[in-house]
């Protein structure tokens, strides 16, 4: 005996060593790769916060995009006239507002005389826009007021031309808020800020969730030469963004650290600056490296409680098996098509509840689904098999866990309500099958609605013993059968028939 405990000694020693050993190698790994993995989480997080702003500069492009094609495909439309009619224009006005949700589209002519989608008439100065009603250009344009609501708005102008002479232009006023709803959805840390400039690099407005007033008072790239990282780095940032390449910088003001994104929109010429809070880039690499951080805690733990933990593998290793003791019972105990209890466990648990609670009261309700051999017949037994699937994981969403819910035939299903005393309540629960059989469909595209017969008996009102109730409830099914189907009918509902057709 002595021998023995020796001996277990001696294995529990050398486990416990083992443990030490492997926590050791463990710690060696992560101390190791921990500088590796900080970069790793760095490149990572940076890598998201480019491709959330690339996705957000795309719905932007994609707002000029729109409107550059209205404004085009509208001035081909006025053909060599030049011109529709009023009545006309106007409608084209108005369908080019819904296509780029603009708020405002004019027709004007060289000599600003003017008139919107409602038909209004506008006279803009000779000067309007700095002389944009001269170009024959197709371009953007970014505007403190708008001449007619005075509103800022970004303005497109579509020149028409009439025998190859300017004649007149589709203006379309954008309110520069739509890009701020593009960006509704940016996930920069809750506090960024966007600038909007052209491709001279002068800046048209800003917005955001939250702008740094330091920085963008006056002109944006006067003020962003001030506050740059280096002085390198803003001239480089600068030049990416001439010659319209993705680039960024980092600037701090008071109001914090920045990283600046430059993006280039390609429908309109111009360019979107995002400021990216540079907290946002650390919280995020320290909740992606906290892992690793955790790891090495862990392990100081594991060198502390090395042995303790051996002593602990023991009763994980008996828990384990208790589990997969259990888990090979709940399989044999589980029907595979529809994941309830099969027949035999389901038996076996209402008679275990009858036997411990003669009076605890219950309502055994059996459930055949109506015309199942037609609907195998007729659909196929996959899709047999699928009204069943769904019709046991349906039944089970309807009741307590507690309470038994089984597949106990082909198409038979059991449901046992546990204690229940109340008739009313009773008959109320049985009665929500029926509910759910009355919106119950089944199929991807063609739907088929499924009906079933419910038979239901009362514990211990008609019968105290399993084989009893299964009897009374089995009578009233037949009863439920006989009247049309698609009912519920109580064992007590049968008086007045004769006893053998009760039985």
């Amino acid at each position: 005996m002595a021998g023995k405990q020796k001996g277990q000694k001696k294995l529990f020693l050398y486990g416990g060593c083992v443990l030490a050993l492997l926590a050791l190698i463990a710690g060696f790994v992560v101390v190791h790769h921990s500088n590796a993995s900080f970069a790793q989480a760095e490149q990572m997080v940076s890598d998201r916060v480019e491709t959330l702003m690339l996705s957000e500069t795309g719905e932007i492009d994609l707002l000029f995009q729109k409107t550059s094609i209205a404004g085009f495909t509208s001035v081909a439309s006025l053909g060599s006239n030049g011109y529709y009619g009023k009545s006309a224009t106007t409608t084209l006005l108005t369908n080019i507002n819904k296509t780029c949700n603009a708020y405002l589209s004019m027709y004007c002519t060289t000599d600003g005389t003017a008139f919107d989608q409602n038909g209004n008439v506008h006279q803009l100065p000779e000067d309007a826009y700095s002389g944009a009603l001269s170009s024959s250009a197709f371009y953007f344009s970014y505007v403190e007021d708008d001449l007619v609501t005075g509103s800022d708005a970004i303005v497109y102008f579509a020149p028409v031309t009439k025998n190859g002479e300017l004649y007149a232009h589709l203006i379309i006023y954008l309110d520069p808020r739509i890009i701020s709803k593009a960006n509704k959805d940016a996930d920069f840390g809750k506090a960024y800020f966007y600038v909007m400039a052209d491709g001279a690099q002068n800046a048209l407005f800003h917005g955001g969730t939250r702008t740094d007033e330091k920085l963008l008072s006056g002109d944006f790239f006067e003020n962003g030469a001030v506050y740059a990282d280096t002085s390198y780095s803003w001239a480089n940032f600068n030049r990416n963004i001439r010659s319209r390449t993705s680039t960024s910088t980092i600037v701090k003001t008071e109001g914090g650290e920045y990283i600046l994104y430059a993006q280039p929109l390609e429908s309109a010429g111009w360019t979107v600056i995002y400021g990216v809070p540079h907290a946002y880039y650390q919280n995020k690499i320290e909740a992606v490296s906290e892992p690793y951080r955790r790891m090495k805690m862990e392990l100081i733990l594991i060198f502390v409680g090395a042995l303790a933990l051996y002593v602990a593998v023991y009763v994980i290793s008996s828990n384990v098996s208790k589990k997969q003791h259990k888990n090979l019972e709940n399989k044999a105990d589980t029907d595979q098509l529809t994941g309830l209890t099969n027949k035999l466990a389901t038996e076996r648990i209402i008679k275990e509840y009858i036997e411990t609670h003669p009076n605890g009261g219950g309502v055994m309700v059996l459930i055949d689904v109506d015309n199942f051999k037609k609907i195998n017949d007729t659909m196929g037994h996959a899709f047999g098999d699928e009204v069943l699937r769904q019709l046991g994981l349906r039944l089970r969403t309807l009741y307590r866990v507690t309470d038994v819910v089984g597949r106990i035939g082909g198409d038979e299903f059991m449901v046992f309500l546990k204690d229940v005393k109340d008739p009313a309540i009773m008959k109320r629960e049985a009665g929500k099958i029926i509910t759910f059989f009355a919106g119950f469909q089944v199929g991807e595209y063609v739907k088929y609605s499924v009906t079933g017969s419910l038979g239901a008996a009362i514990f211990p009102v008609d019968a105290a013993d399993f084989d009893s109730m299964y009897k009374r409830a089995d009578a009233a099914l037949y009863k439920s059968k006989k009247n049309g189907k698609n009912r519920l009918t109580f064992y007590d509902e049968l008086d007045g028939q004769n006893d053998e057709e009760k039985e």
